[in-house]
Parts: structure tokens; sequence; C-alpha cells
């Protein structure tokens, strides 16, 4: 039942979030998320591992995003997919350099640098809620990954990225679906009560 409402949710959703990302003005929020995402970070530090992804199919466009925490000395890494429900692994995209990725499962673009452990993950999503549950495409990556990192030690905030259209007043959450620490849209931010 959870299973079926959430395919309703992602038929509903993704087409509105590529209708979205082909309009979307990035000058006049980016320097506004970018700032979010900074205060959101763990803090004071030296900079660690931002684990960013690489966007596809109407995703929020983060790569200004990951030059801007590159330029600040921050190791940026992209994901690499396996099997379904399988933890991903981040590789670290050496000199931010497109031309330099290759084409992973699913055509997403992967790097081919060492594997790294984020501290700091910038999660794609297809819908959420106010208190930070995520929708994703159903193949439990990010959860796993989350979960993964966590018990690791490794991982101090996962942080969503999204627009506010792909904002959902209910998601059908079950046991194994891992809630952020934040979600940054190009209109707000919402914080999980776990993070306050």
């Amino acid at each position: 039942m959870k299973q079926a409402a959430k395919v309703v949710l992602r038929t509903r959703i993704i087409p509105l979030r590529k209708l979205q990302s082909q309009c979307f003005e990035p000058l006049t929020s980016l320097p506004h998320m970018i700032r979010t995402i900074a205060s959101l970070m763990p803090g004071p530090r030296t900079p660690g591992v931002l684990g960013g992804y690489y966007p596809v199919k109407g995703e929020f466009n983060i790569l200004p995003i990951l030059e801007h925490f590159a330029a600040l000395r921050w190791t940026v890494s992209l994901p690499i997919t396996g099997p379904k429900f399988t933890p991903l692994e981040f590789l670290v995209w050496q000199e931010m350099d497109s031309s330099k990725l290759s084409k992973g499962k699913y055509n997403i673009p992967v790097p081919s640098g060492p594997r790294v452990y984020p501290n700091v993950l910038l999660v794609p999503l297809v819908g959420f809620t106010e208190s930070c549950g995520r929708l994703g495409y159903g193949g439990g990556y990010y959860d796993k990954t989350i979960r993964q990192l966590k018990a690791m030690n490794k991982l101090e905030k996962a942080i969503g990225i999204a627009y506010e259209v792909q904002k959902c007043d209910m998601i059908p959450f079950e046991d194994n679906d891992e809630p952020l620490d934040a979600i940054v849209t190009e209109k707000k931010a919402y914080c999980s009560l776990d993070y306050l």
C-alpha cells in the first residue's frame, strides 16, 4: 500500500520538478542557498569531504554549489551506484572537470578518484516533507548510505536539495526510510526536529 502511494507521488512530482528545473533562475536563488547550506555545515572546522551528486532528470543542479565549496577547499565527491538497496560509494571528483567523468549505472556521470567517506551529504530527492522526510526513486541507495555513514561515525549532516514545488503534505514513510537533517530549496530551509 505504501509503495503504491509512493509511486503515485513520484509520477506527479517528477514532471513538476523537470518543468521547474527548466525555468529556474539560479542567479537569484543560488547565493542565498549557498549561505544557507554553509550555515548548516558542522563548524567551526576545517573543510571536510562533501558528497554531492551529478544532476539528472531535472534534479536540482548543485554543480555551482559544489564548485563554491571546492573553492573553500572541501573535497568534493560523487556517488557510484551499485545494486539496489546497497550503499553508494563516493569517489573524489578531481579538479571538478566534467570531461573526466565516465558514464555509470543509469548513465549517471561518475568520477574516477579515490574512495572517500563524506562528512556532509547533499542529497537529491523526488519529494520531501516539512519535517525533512525524503522520497527518492525507490532504490534505497541514500537510505542505506546515510545509515552506513552514521554507523561509521563519518556523516555529520545529510542535507536534501530540492525545488519548493517538490514539497508534499504527506509521504507514507517506512521503517527503512532515513530522514534528512535539513532540506534547502530555492525559497527556504527546513530542519528536522533532531537537528534543532
